[in-house]
């Protein structure tokens, strides 16, 4: 979806086809492995937050929900949602997406 607009579907690069995805994350940045789609690279320098919510368009997951993905594609800020099948993983997930942010200065 667009920033910041709910209701405002990406369909660029297969976007908006739902599917089962694997959440990579590595130098380059952030893959989604995806079942039955292409997969998506995140480039590390696209990247601007990570972070939870409790829903998003057709998707509601309670507690922490669904792990956010903001990023830059082009000059559009865009999410990407993605429901972690084991809550689990998320502490380990979120802190290697983290690190990946570019920085504009020191972080608190």
């Amino acid at each position: 979806m667009l920033a910041g607009d709910a209701l405002a579907r990406v369909t660029a690069h297969g976007l908006g086809t739902r599917s089962a995805a694997r959440l990579l994350v590595a130098p380059e940045g952030v893959v989604l492995a995806r079942a039955g789609a292409a997969d998506v690279l995140v480039p590390a320098a696209d990247l601007r937050a990570v972070h939870d919510e409790p829903f998003q368009v057709g998707k509601v997951v309670p507690r922490r929900g669904l792990l956010v993905l903001d990023w830059s594609l082009g000059a559009t800020l865009v999410s990407t949602a993605v429901h972690l099948r084991h809550a689990a993983t998320r502490p380990d997930l979120e802190a290697a997406i983290t690190a990946l942010l570019p920085t504009t200065g020191p972080r608190s």
